[in-house]
């Protein structure tokens, strides 16, 4: 089926921009809430707030709860894009914790990306484009911060704060991190995918295209994070950016090896595997010359 499943999960709260309404229960997909605010208000600690793609004109605030907010990437819509263009996009001031984790946003526009205080949030997979500041960290605070684009800030990328694994304009001390430019897809029409010459999704037609050049985003995030929802070939290793670790992350030319065989191979959930996600991405290296195949559960 197309769109997010019709039932909800215990612990999690929906939100969906497009979908959505403020006066609805956030408890199933069909059910969600319009703003990530709601979304936050509803939420108890532990709890895991799920943002469908849509434009949201809003300042996030985790007022202190240890959970997770998280994007996710529907085709052809993307992920969900946050823009607050006279204000702070997302604000951790009331003693965050690393349990507070914000992941696979596009952050954009905004008079800020990311303002801390007396916090330290976990934030990964988001790509910090076109504002005035990026990330900036105040007053002891330590965010972990892994797997971000921070691109086009006119007035810095990251101030009092580091980063790991992570693209960086201007440059910034920090394990694993790199320079180099993201190369994105189509930056002047909003698409921050990154190119890859192995595959990249095109939202525009709904397709995955090959590139004349990869970015050196891909296969560059940090070596420990979960790469299982990213389609393969994925290089064992996630992408930096918002799309890394979604069913849109481009794709990694360090695999291409073909079977020697007609026959498809390396099934992703593996032969006989059990308790697999609803929502998980089916996947396996096709057979030589193959054109269809039937795929059984």
């Amino acid at each position: 089926t197309e769109g997010p499943p019709p039932g909800g999960e215990e612990g999690i709260i929906y939100v969906d921009a497009v979908h959505g309404n403020d006066r609805n229960n956030g408890l199933t997909p069909r059910t969600a809430f319009a703003t990530i605010r709601k979304g936050i208000d509803a939420a108890a600690d532990d709890e895991v707030v799920l943002v469908y793609p849509g434009l949201y004109l809003e300042e996030i605030n985790f007022l202190g709860k240890s959970l997770t907010v998280q994007g996710v990437a529907v085709s052809p819509a993307g992920v969900p894009v946050l823009w607050n263009p006279d204000d702070f996009a997302v604000s951790f001031y009331s003693g965050e914790s690393p349990d507070s984790i914000l992941k696979n946003f596009i952050i954009k526009d905004s008079f800020m990306g990311v303002f801390i205080a007396d916090s330290s949030p976990t934030l990964s997979n988001l790509t910090v484009v076109g504002n005035t500041y990026g990330i900036e960290a105040y007053a002891g605070s330590e965010p972990d911060i892994s797997s971000t684009i921070l691109w086009d800030n006119t007035d810095g990328d990251l101030f009092g704060c580091r980063a790991r694994y992570s693209c960086i304009e201007r440059g910034s001390q920090g394990e694993g991190n790199i320079t180099a430019d993201p190369l994105f897809a189509d930056p002047d029409n909003d698409d921050y995918h990154i190119r890859s010459e192995r595959g990249r999704y095109w939202p525009q037609f709904d397709i995955w295209v090959l590139d004349r050049v990869t970015s050196p985003c891909v296969d560059a995030g940090d070596p420990a994070a979960d790469t299982s929802n990213e389609p393969t070939p994925n290089g064992g290793r996630i992408n930096i950016g918002a799309y890394g670790g979604t069913a849109e992350a481009s794709l990694s030319p360090s695999e291409q090896t073909r079977p020697q065989s007609n026959k498809a191979s390396n099934p992703s959930p593996a032969d006989g595997a059990q308790n697999a996600g609803i929502n998980i991405t089916l996947s396996w290296t096709a057979g030589l010359n193959a054109v269809s195949h039937d795929v059984y559960l």
